[in-house]
């Protein structure tokens, strides 16, 4: 386009949104963090009042995109609770003491323990997304509803 020219702006569009009635738990793989980072941001700023868990795994620690935000809003707010984990601790030079593999649902179950009804917010890669819309639905019995989901293609 050239200055001055009219544009056209649809949206938003999509159906991958915020449930503002139940407590929330967000799993992120690698860049899937985008868009939950987007209703965990919404969440904050508008005074959610249920509880939050993150799990985000990503391959290295440098790869964790929004770490100290996140970490900066578990801080302040106090309904978030982030947890981080990575998959490649081999590729990396940066020093890590912190939980090492993907998600798994051990590590869903024991984040999870206590919430009454949560949903869950699931984004990254296919791969990724259908092991956790599986493991919720097949080994842990979470409702159809209270799972919702994402898909990041090609990056």
């Amino acid at each position: 386009m050239k200055p001055g020219e009219t544009g056209v702006v649809y949206g938003p569009l999509g159906a991958f949104l915020f449930d503002r009635q139940h407590p929330a738990v967000f799993l992120a793989g690698g860049i899937g963090i985008t868009p939950l980072r987007g209703m965990i941001r919404f969440a904050h700023d508008t005074s959610f009042r249920h509880e939050m868990v993150l799990l985000y795994s990503a391959r290295t620690p440098e790869e964790l995109v929004f770490r100290s935000e996140l970490d900066a809003i578990a801080r302040e707010g106090g309904r978030l609770h982030a947890e981080y984990s990575i998959t490649r601790p081999k590729d990396t030079t940066a020093t890590w003491q912190g939980r090492t593999g993907r998600i798994d649902e051990k590590w869903i179950r024991e984040a999870a323990h206590g919430l009454r009804h949560p949903r869950f917010y699931i984004c990254g890669l296919p791969e990724m997304v259908g092991d956790m819309v599986r493991t919720l639905q097949d080994s842990m019995g979470v409702p159809e509803e209270s799972v919702d989901y994402e898909v990041f293609r090609g990056f």
